[in-house]
Parts: C-alpha cells; structure tokens; sequence
C-alpha cells in the first residue's frame, strides 16, 4: 500500500500476513503509518453528505510533517510509537 500523500511504499506491520487480509480486504495496519479520518456537514469546510468521509493513510516521514505543521496534535503524537534505537529515535514523537 503506497502512501496517500507522497506515494512511498509503507509495508505492513505483521510481514507474513502480507498485502491482503484472509478475507481478501486491503491490509491497512502499515508499519509506523496515520490514518486520518477527516469529515465535516452542513456549513462546515467540507460536507460529505453524499461523499462520506475521507480517509487517507499517510507514511511516518508524511505524519511527521502534519504533526509540525498541526502543533495541535503534537500532543496526541507523545510516545506515538515505537523506535528501534532509543538512543537516536526516528522522531520526536518516538519511544
């Protein structure tokens, strides 16, 4: 599954379960990935009325900068996720 903003790759968390679900739907627990759920109604910004909401999946790297550019969820984000290093973290929203 490719990144809604910038296109990158983002692979799935649990690698042996793949692309797909057993199902058949589109696995979409991606490895350190944001899905936004974005919506609004009447006399807001956005009326989904007809469309319904918009979700996206967006990359690390693609959070990271919402995160900045939203101070507001910056607190949200606090000990977001997991690092592999703790000594040098991916970000400063990480663990």
């Amino acid at each position: 599954m490719m990144c809604s903003n910038c296109t990158n790759y983002m692979p799935p968390v649990d690698s042996q379960q793949g692309e797909f679900w057993d199902d058949g739907s589109v696995n979409q627990q991606r490895d350190n990935a944001l899905h936004v759920h974005l919506t609004g109604g009447y006399g807001m910004f956005v009326d989904d009325w007809e469309t319904g909401p918009l979700e996206v999946l967006i990359c690390h790297d693609c959070a990271v900068k919402l995160f900045k550019l939203f101070p507001a969820f910056q607190e949200f984000a606090n000990g977001g996720h997991p690092t592999e290093d703790r000594n040098n973290p991916c970000c400063e929203h990480a663990w």
